[in-house]
């Protein structure tokens, strides 16, 4: 499969990234559920 099928999700997934990395700012809520999208993915 193509990573062309899935945009969005890779966008999702380098926002939640970006997001706990601190490069884009944000509050403590959406740190969290952002750590949470990434900790769910490694399982």
């Amino acid at each position: 499969m193509s990573n062309k099928s899935y945009l969005n999700v890779n966008a999702a997934n380098q926002y939640a990234r970006d997001v706990v990395k601190g490069n884009i700012s944000s509050c403590q809520y959406v740190k969290d559920a952002c750590q949470r999208h990434i900790d769910d993915l490694m399982i």
